[in-house]
Formats: C-alpha cells, sequence, structure tokens
C-alpha cells in the first residue's frame, strides 16, 4: 500500500489525479498549488531549491488566476 503523501505548499493530503513531483526531491505538490508558485514568478522548487520546474508549463488560464497573489 502507497504511503498519503502531504503537499508542501498548502499541508493538505494529495490524493488528487494531477498531483505533480520535484524531479530533483521528489516532493508531491497539488498541481494548482504549484501552477500558483511557478506563476508569481518563481521557476524553483519551494523544497529543495533546484532549478528542476524551470521547463514546467503552466496551465494558460492559471496565469492570470494567480497572477495577482503574494505567494
Amino acid at each position: 500500500r502507497r504511503q498519503r503523501q502531504m503537499c508542501i505548499r498548502d499541508r493538505d493530503i494529495c490524493d488528487e489525479p494531477d498531483n505533480v513531483e520535484c524531479p530533483e526531491c521528489h516532493k508531491v505538490f497539488h498541481k494548482q498549488c504549484q501552477d500558483m508558485w511557478l506563476a508569481t514568478g518563481n521557476r524553483s522548487c519551494a523544497v529543495c531549491r533546484s532549478n528542476s520546474w524551470s521547463n514546467y508549463q503552466i496551465e494558460p488560464c492559471s496565469i492570470g488566476e494567480y497572477q495577482n497573489l503574494d505567494y
């Protein structure tokens, strides 16, 4: 049985099918949480600070939705 993981951004259980994982440190994020993080100008992992998210594509609808957040 696979252990349930917690999203590092919002501290909630990751049980959604579209969760994303950092290729470097393997921490799991909700896709929406990671999109928010990246849409506000951050391009590194929130945990290990690796540059592994530099090629990650944010869904276009997410960019406008998160532009004004101080995240």
